[in-house]
């Protein structure tokens, strides 16, 4: 089901929205919130959607006063709470921002200056570092950064980093909102994506401009089902949005034998695959 907002008609009071959605998300908040006051580029606002946090949340955003549009709802999930945040958001560009990630200085200004300079693209994402709940640094990841390669990419697993993620306001026009289908709870960014994707272009800035949070925790069955099964639908959609040869099917069998197994058989294999580290 895609989302009907409307999106606010306000005239344009800033060039950026930076809009997060956060759920009882006190360990990180600061540090996250604190990493966007610190942007260099200024000419923004910074939307927050508490989705009925029953931690100290609530008493966090309220200590920033004026500094945040802050949003309070009862428990929703992540996609309505970042679709009520873009019916709200009043910037030209909307930055994606969450409770747990850090924005380095540049992040804004850089990806600003870009789409300046390219007017072809829509959606653009950076690459980042994956940091532990201690904030080391774990490794960087650089995905591809030109229009083609991130379509074929599109069919094989989701390339951006959803925090990192900068587009122009008019695309939710014509692609529509994130997914609230139960489905696409956990990775609604995803199949966003690939429906932006068949309206612009899109590229990722290979500067490091973002921290992500990695947390060790498990999937539960249901979550890792609906993860499959969402590669499985998005990949799909990708390959016929994006007319790819036959043999990228191949990206949407993996999952669907990947269903076959237990999910207690999947954790071991990607434990594996993650060193004894389950990322979210």
């Amino acid at each position: 089901m895609h989302a009907r907002w409307v999106l606010s008609q306000e005239r344009h009071m800033c060039r950026v929205s930076v809009v997060m959605s956060v759920y009882n998300g006190e360990r990180f908040l600061r540090e996250a919130i604190e990493s966007i006051l610190a942007q260099r580029f200024r000419d923004f606002e910074f939307v927050v959607v508490d989705d009925g946090s029953t931690d100290s949340t609530p008493e966090i955003l309220s200590s920033y006063g004026d500094l945040l549009r802050v949003h309070t709802q009862p428990n929703q999930g992540m996609s309505r709470a970042l679709n009520a945040g873009l019916a709200l958001a009043r910037g030209t560009d909307i930055a994606r921002m969450d409770g747990d990630d850090v924005a380095e200085p540049t992040r804004l200004e850089k990806q600003v200056s870009y789409l300046d300079a390219h007017q072809d693209i829509g959606l653009l994402g950076t690459a980042y570092t994956e940091i532990d709940e201690q904030g080391r640094i774990l490794r960087t990841v650089k995905t591809p950064t030109e229009d083609l390669e991130l379509r074929r990419t599109l069919a094989k697993f989701n390339p951006f980093m959803h925090a990192s993620v900068m587009f122009r306001k008019g695309l939710c026009e014509r692609s529509g909102l994130y997914n609230e289908d139960e489905l696409f709870r956990y990775f609604q960014d995803y199949e966003m994506w690939v429906r932006m994707a068949q309206h612009t272009q899109m590229a990722t800035l290979n500067d490091v401009l973002m921290r992500r949070r990695v947390h060790r925790h498990a999937l539960s069955s249901q979550q890792d089902n609906n993860r499959l099964r969402c590669n499985i639908r998005v990949r799909a959609q990708a390959i016929r949005a994006f007319d790819l040869p036959l043999w990228y099917w191949w990206y949407v069998l993996l999952p669907a034998l990947a269903l076959a197994f237990p999910p207690s058989v999947r954790t071991f294999f990607r434990r594996l695959r993650y060193h004894g580290q389950t990322y979210r």
